[in-house]
């Protein structure tokens, strides 16, 4: 079958299995093990020998045209361009897929965006254009995305709503992660498209700093063996998801990559499996919605200014584009971005100790009886407020000098 490429790893099992077939269908005779891992180094010596080609997983843009990976047998790709969509036959390698990747539906017209929100329950209009903005940008690799946080208490189907999120861009065998290694998040933010992951809890500096770099595109060296001084340079801009019960870092460069998205408790619950039902013969239209508003979106992108207002400046350049093409006004995604980043910096101030060790110190003083003295005088008072409150460390949750409180 010639219609299309695929791109299998030469010493994988599939080609190995493959060239196994086509041998004995050739010759009807089976080759002994060293003469098949013969045949396969000639092979990927053939291979080292010709142009080499930047595979990417599962979506890639070149020159303005954007390749979605269907991740179906038959290889096919979904075309974008400011002129409309189409799927076909991949003409050339492109995409490399790895064994977790399951098939996008095949699009189909007429649907309404909207119907995503009966899946996916968003609560505000502002929160409505932001998720729906991440999702397009999800589609649309030629930009960095922020991490979308989706933060809430038990019984808010955070999982859920991760789940649903993600299989619009990159439906996975696994398709929420839970317990994170460093030393193979790389190799996650590489295999997986749309990296999920579930429950996540407090992020160390470490982990921080690859988050962020996973978000902004930038390359990580390996080395390849122990043994030997040969390099492997990873390099991945990923749409990433996480949910928690709460926001896992407060490092500055990491929260300026974030949306923070607010799941209230379910009221009334349905069946899973209804609403999965559901949502499975709804996902062709719903992809096809999608693609159309993305064309709309990459038609008016150029007229759109830029901003230096926020961190994540392309993002938000899209994102007004994806207000103008729903019918808004591109002040609109600028205010609801705006108000997220208010709510986040709000919440994470809410819960820092320093900030609930001076509400309680603050219950004791009113406007009538003020407290005067120096930061250090102060720095002891709520040191014992905070041994009082028992569930606070005077001396490592709150400043360890004067100089610093002031």
């Amino acid at each position: 079958d010639q219609s299309h490429f695929e791109c299998i790893q030469v010493r994988a099992a599939v080609f190995r299995a493959r060239l196994l077939k086509l041998i004995h269908v050739k010759t009807t005779v089976s080759p002994k093990p060293k003469d098949l891992k013969k045949a396969i180094e000639i092979l990927e010596l053939h291979a080292f020998g010709t142009a080499q080609r930047n595979l990417e997983n599962r979506r890639k843009v070149v020159d303005g045209a954007i390749f979605i990976d269907l991740g179906d047998p038959e290889w096919r790709m979904v075309t974008i361009t400011r002129d409309g969509w189409q799927v076909r036959s991949q003409d050339q390698p492109r995409f490399f897929r790895p064994q977790h990747v399951l098939p996008l539906p095949v699009p189909v017209t007429g649907g309404d965006v909207m119907d995503l929100y009966t899946f996916i329950p968003v609560e505000s209009a502002d929160e409505k254009l932001l998720v729906m903005t991440w999702i397009l940008a999800g589609l649309y690799p030629a930009i960095p995305i922020p991490i979308i946080n989706l933060v809430g208490q038990q019984g808010s189907a955070k999982t859920t709503r991760s789940r649903r999120l993600r299989s619009l861009l990159d439906p996975s065998l696994t398709p929420v992660l839970g317990d994170m290694e460093m030393s193979g998040l790389f190799l996650t933010f590489q295999h997986h498209a749309v990296p999920c992951f579930e429950n996540v809890s407090q992020f160390k500096r470490r982990e921080a700093d690859m988050f962020c770099r996973a978000v902004t595109g930038n390359g990580i060296e390996r080395r390849k063996l122990y043994t030997d001084s040969d390099a492997v340079l990873y390099s991945f801009r990923r749409p990433i998801i996480l949910n928690g019960i709460d926001i896992p870092s407060t490092r500055p460069d990491f929260l300026d990559r974030c949306l923070i998205i607010n799941c209230q408790r379910i009221g009334t619950f349905t069946p899973l499996e209804v609403l999965d039902k559901q949502f499975e013969a709804a996902r062709p239209k719903l992809f096809g919605a999608m693609l159309d508003l993305l064309v709309k979106t990459l038609a008016i992108l150029d007229s759109i200014p830029g901003d230096s207002e926020f961190r994540m400046a392309d993002f938000a350049r899209f994102g007004r584009a994806v207000a103008v093409a729903l019918g808004k006004q591109p002040t609109d995604f600028d205010d609801a971005y705006r108000l997220n980043i208010r709510q986040r910096d709000f919440e994470v101030l809410e819960d820092a100790p320093m900030t609930r060790v001076l509400k309680t110190f603050a219950t004791d003083h009113s406007e009538g009886t003020p407290w005067t003295g120096t930061a250090e005088v102060l720095l002891d008072a709520l040191r014992k407020v905070a041994t009082d409150k028992g569930d606070l460390d005077g001396k490592k949750d709150l400043p360890n000098s004067a100089r610093w409180l002031s």
